[in-house]
């Protein structure tokens, strides 16, 4: 089931998430859960987060992260 993780079935279908503001006040977020796939659990987090480029535009960063690998978009404001 959860392996040396101790993850609970009942866990399964339960998203979790935060969302803050860092240090330059721009926020960052992110959720997760867990899928199975193929017989193995899968953790599955998506976020952003906002970074100020030396350009001095402000790039708003998605990621995701699952068993196709992590993967970004950059989107300019």
């Amino acid at each position: 089931m959860g392996g040396s993780y101790g993850l609970r079935e009942e866990m399964m279908d339960q998203l979790w998430g935060l969302s803050y503001l860092d240090a330059s006040g721009y926020p960052r977020i992110e959720q997760g859960y867990y899928k199975r796939v193929k017989g193995q659990l899968v953790l599955v987090k998506q976020g952003g987060y906002t970074v100020l480029y030396p350009d001095n535009r402000l790039h708003w960063i998605s990621y995701i992260a699952d068993e196709y690998g992590f993967r970004t978009k950059d989107y300019i404001f």
